[in-house]
């Protein structure tokens, strides 16, 4: 299958954690700022990679992917090889509106739940 017949299921599937990271280096970042109206995301976890590609409010810049001889390699997302890499870091633009800092705390604390899928 080429990258052009992928679907962002597909790019999901191939999500994986990068085995070359200790817990604390596997995180999620996100950054704004006042002159910007969009929020810059970095995620290194595996749930919230998949919640990255999968919610259509969320642009995939570029992907870190896991090469078969080790390497971790920043690129576009159509040039993911599905044969070769597998997705370990989620670059990502959203508009600013879909980030809110709740008053209460979640049902579930889990990391899935951090980014909505649809």
């Amino acid at each position: 299958m080429s990258a052009q017949e992928l679907t962002m299921d597909d790019y999901s599937d191939l999500v994986r954690e990068d085995p070359g990271c200790v817990p604390h280096e596997k995180e999620t970042a996100f950054h704004f700022n006042k002159e910007r109206k969009d929020v810059s995301i970095y995620s290194g976890i595996g749930s919230i990679m998949r919640g990255l590609i999968e919610n259509k409010n969320i642009e995939v810049e570029r992907v870190n992917v896991l090469n078969d001889d080790g390497d971790v390699t920043p690129v576009e997302l159509s040039e993911v090889n599905p044969e070769e890499h597998s997705i370990v870091g989620v670059h990502a633009m959203a508009p600013i509106g879909i980030l809110k800092i709740q008053k209460n705390e979640r049902k579930h604390d889990t990391f899935s739940s951090v980014i909505a899928r649809y």
